[in-house]
């Protein structure tokens, strides 16, 4: 874990939380943003302006992996006037699939925390485990992700918050929580439809 650096803000105020950002990302076909919007550029620009509508200068947003893919991405970080925080995902570390050398060093310079991952507690009531990757999620707590984009929001112990499942806005730690109840005390089988026969039985062979 990466020291803070930066001094918090004294008030403590709303955590949010997002995930594959993929600012300066050419592919906007991959992930169906282009049929939101027309180049990078605009897709950043409308980023910057959903989140900077919601979240405070003395809220916190946690990014769970997948910022940029070019350092000058990065810069639009700069523009979200709140606590910045990083939980790496594969494009955030030169090891794995980073489009350019990152160091902590340079994460340093937009971010007051950066993790590998996390555990926090959310408004004095759930304690939950952050990880871009779905597959390193834990059993005996609730996890939050990234990784998989659009392509779902909730399991049965996990929620993506991922900003192409979420309308390109950050989720909040209130939304989550209401989230948790939904799926622990409300939702049926049809929401948690992956687990039906239909679909294993089309499940592929690892």
């Amino acid at each position: 874990m990466v020291q803070y650096k930066r001094k918090f803000v004294e008030e403590q105020g709303r955590d949010w939380f997002t995930a594959d950002l993929h600012f300066d990302d050419d592919r906007l076909n991959l992930y169906g943003r282009d049929l939101v919007f027309k180049s990078k550029e605009e897709y950043a620009k409308n980023i910057i302006k959903n989140f900077n509508n919601v979240i405070m200068p003395n809220d916190n947003l946690y990014i769970v992996g997948d910022v940029s893919f070019t350092p000058e991405g990065f810069e639009y970080l700069n523009r979200l006037n709140c606590g910045k925080f990083l939980i790496k995902g594969n494009y955030d570390d030169s090891s794995k699939t980073a489009k350019f050398p990152i160091t902590d060093d340079f994460l340093r310079k937009y971010f007051h925390g950066i993790y590998d991952d996390l555990y926090k507690n959310l408004c004095m009531k759930e304690d939950v485990y952050i990880n871009h990757y779905p597959t390193n999620g834990k059993g005996d707590i609730f996890n939050i992700v990234g990784h998989i984009h659009g392509t779902w929001k909730v399991q049965r112990n996990m929620i993506n918050v991922g900003v192409d499942a979420w309308h390109f806005r950050p989720v909040s730690d209130k939304m989550i929580l209401w989230q948790i109840n939904g799926i622990r005390n409300h939702y049926d089988q049809n929401v948690f439809a992956g687990e039906l026969s239909c679909n294993l039985a089309n499940k592929p062979e690892v």
